[in-house]
């Protein structure tokens, strides 16, 4: 990324399968013109061992450890809410 393309979360949680040093090292260049906070490196277990970091406003709250029947859940809320955002 360069300084003239950015994201804005928008009170969105970002999930990635990218490592905390590659977030970290793009967080310069993420906004959130939402209400929740500045954006920041989170981490969220989806289902048994599977870790994942992501970008999220800080007052974004998401459970540390979202069981496997709900991980899939969690998933499609968020395509929904990406969905519903870009109409």
């Amino acid at each position: 990324m360069n300084g003239s393309r950015r994201v804005d979360l928008n009170d969105v949680a970002l999930l990635t399968d990218q490592s905390e040093s590659a977030l970290l090292s793009l967080l310069p260049y993420v906004t959130n013109t939402g209400t929740l906070g500045a954006p920041a490196v989170k981490s969220v277990q989806l289902g048994y061992g599977s870790w994942y970091w992501y970008l999220a406003p800080e007052g974004l709250v998401i459970p540390e450890i979202i069981p496997e029947p709900a991980s899939l859940a969690v998933m499609l809320l968020g395509a929904l809410a990406l969905r519903r955002r870009r109409v």
